[in-house]
Parts: structure tokens; sequence; C-alpha cells
């Protein structure tokens, strides 16, 4: 199949997806709003019942809200971008100074690339989290797919190529990876972004891993299989938990 060349990238769209983060959204929002690259800094909401919208709107963010849900939430503030590249940032994570451009310079020198993502670090050290930060970017080389917390980015122009952003609860990251993989060539950075460890300190760390690794086995086979979107409650109950107020 002959590749695909893409447009210039000018401009970078920020999608930060929220649900109750008013104690972040401050800093993860300063963490891309001085970036020349970044046009458009949008937050979706799934409902916040803290403060998260206000601080969001104080910094300039264009805010909107959605049904919960994390891919559901990036898929409706997809629809309003003005920029030619999309990145997604959670809102307990930090984009580091220059990234934004670094991410614009890397598809315009790839031109046949529909996107990619970054390798990540914690912001806290220790080997725990020095362990799942290995783990996560060796799986991104070795195999090509992401997790949301690796600052997924991608052309806007690839969207209709890859059926649109997918509206999913959850897993929407690894579908994605899948996704872009169709669109064109994919790539990766070396590290952009600096993220919270707090998912993996609720809980047992072997019970944590467990359970990312059994929903992200499970997905991919039952998505092999034919496996449909019914599904992604389940996904969703079995790693935020019934009544998370976080994604």
């Amino acid at each position: 199949m002959q590749k695909r060349s893409f447009d210039r990238i000018r401009r970078v769209s920020v999608i930060i997806p929220t649900l109750n983060e008013e104690r972040n959204i401050g800093d993860c929002i300063a963490s891309v709003a001085g970036q020349p690259a970044v046009s458009q800094v949008i937050v979706a909401d799934g409902g916040s019942t803290d403060h998260t919208l206000r601080e969001a709107a104080k910094l300039g963010a264009t805010v909107i809200s959605c049904e919960r849900g994390r891919g559901i939430q990036i898929a409706e503030a997809a629809k309003q971008v003005e920029g030619d590249a999309i990145l997604i940032l959670h809102a307990d994570s930090r984009l580091l100074p220059g990234t934004a451009r670094r991410v614009m310079h890397f598809l315009n020198r790839h031109p046949y690339a529909a996107g990619g993502a970054m390798l990540m670090a914690f912001e806290r050290t220790g080997w725990k989290k020095k362990t799942i930060a290995f783990l996560n970017n060796l799986r991104t080389r070795l195999t090509g797919i992401a997790f949301g917390d690796q600052a997924q980015f991608f052309r806007t122009e690839a969207l209709p190529l890859m059926g649109g952003f997918p509206s999913l609860p959850l897993m929407e990251d690894v579908e994605l990876s899948l996704r872009l993989k169709r669109a064109g060539e994919i790539l990766f950075l070396p590290r952009g972004t600096v993220v919270s460890a707090r998912r993996w300190e609720q809980g047992p760390f072997l019970g944590n891993v467990a359970t990312v690794l059994l929903l992200f086995s499970r997905y991919l086979i039952k998505r092999r299989l034919g496996g449909g979107k019914e599904d992604q409650t389940d996904y969703y109950r079995k790693y935020y938990g019934k009544d998370s107020g976080t994604i």
C-alpha cells in the first residue's frame, strides 16, 4: 500500500480530559500554555463536582462539558480543535518545556507519520515507579502501543483515516495506537512528559500491575476476536471502581 504524505504542522491543540482535578489542573495547563507551538488548550470535563472548570477557565483554557469517560471526552473535544496536530495530556501530568515544538518538528520531519507518543517518567523516583516507566516505554518501543500517560499526539488530518478518535470510556489509548498504525507511521519521542504516580500508589503495587496487564491483554484478545463496545463499562469499573471520582 502506498504511503500517504501529510501536510506540515503549524499549530498544536492540547486536549486535557478531567474529572475532579482542581488540585492538578493549574499546573497542567501552565506547563503547556506558555509553549509557542500550542495555539489552543481544551479541557474536556466529565462532570467535575469540585472547582476544576473554574480553575481551567481562569487560566484561559476552552472548557467543555461531556459525558464521563476519558475517550468519550477526548473525542468530543477533538471536534473543536483548531490546530494541525492534537496532543493529549492527562491532568495529573506535566509537559516539559519545548515539548510541543518538538512534536511539531518531529511530525514535519516525518511527513508519513500519523502521530505517536512520548517515553515517560514519573515525577517521584523509586524502584517501583522506575520499573513501571521502563516497562511502559519498552512496550511502546516493541509493540507501538502507548498508554494515555505517554502524551499521545496525532495529526488532525489523520482523524478521518483512522475512523475518528475512539470514543471509549477506557482503552481509548490502546485503540488510538492501533488506529494510528493503520493511518501512517508512528513516532516515539524521548522524554517529554512527567507523570503523577497516584494510580500506582493506591492499593497493592503488584495488584495494580496485574489489573493493568489483565485489562490490556483482555482488550487486545477481544478486539482480535471482534469484541464490541458493550464491554467498555466493565473495563471502566474494573480499573477505576464503580464510583471513582477521577479518570
